[in-house]
């Protein structure tokens, strides 16, 4: 009810301040305010009733840790349900240590939600079952970057990726993280060199590593997760 009361308030006034200089006018510009001075709030009332929400006047208004649990509810049966996956998948591989695409997966996923450590680990099995794979050398290097949290790669993770290049010379994520690397290092020419082999491979309409399914950055890059 203090709602309805406050918005007709609100729209006599904003109706009395349109009709007020009609009011001093002639006798048809009288009758004219008059009718624009009923109207107004009349014209407000329908068409809330008709466009707005008068619904939600009667609703109790939520209190911030109610919304703040609303908010958090998707988000946390989402994570809930990819620990279940990770778990179930870490499970199989303890059944099937010998799995290298399930070690890649699980690495994969375990990067993604960031428990780079379990990753690596991972991603270290898959590299071992199938140690010239430039795919898996490179996830493995870069995992590394992560793990380690240090914007300078590890001279580990720079053998892995130069192995993974002479193997594939095109290996996108490769080239994208030895350019950043190599800018890091302040070796600009050959920043620019690994970035253009990259850029020639790239669809204009497209963004690095869009078929791959993943962005490669370097710790203290500003596309890291």
């Amino acid at each position: 009810m203090n709602f309805w009361i406050f918005a007709i308030a609100l729209l006599v006034v904003a109706s009395a301040i349109v009709s007020w200089p009609l009011f001093t006018g002639s006798a048809r510009d009288k009758i004219t305010g008059l009718f624009v001075l009923l109207m107004i709030p009349l014209a407000g009332i329908l068409m809330y009733q008709n466009i707005g929400t008068p619904e939600a006047i009667s609703l109790s208004p939520v209190k911030p840790a109610q919304q703040s649990l609303a908010q958090q509810t998707p988000h946390s049966e989402q994570q809930g349900q990819m620990d279940d996956l990770v778990a179930s998948l870490q499970q199989r591989m303890t059944e099937n240590p010998d799995d290298p695409d399930g070690w890649l997966i699980l690495g994969r996923s375990l990067k993604s939600m960031q428990r780079y450590a379990e990753a690596e680990e991972a991603l270290s099995n898959a590299n071992r079952l199938v140690p010239d794979d430039p795919s898996i050398m490179v996830e493995l290097a870069e995992t590394m970057l992560f793990t380690a949290g240090e914007p300078e790669i590890s001279s580990e993770a720079r053998q892995l990726i130069e192995s993974a290049l002479l193997i594939d010379p095109n290996q996108q994520k490769g080239l994208w993280i030895m350019g950043m690397a190599s800018a890091q290092e302040g070796e600009d020419t050959q920043a620019i060199a690994y970035w253009t082999r990259l850029q020639e491979q790239l669809d204009p309409a497209t963004g690095p590593f869009q078929s791959q399914g993943h962005v490669g950055c370097l710790p203290d890059d500003g596309r890291c997760p």
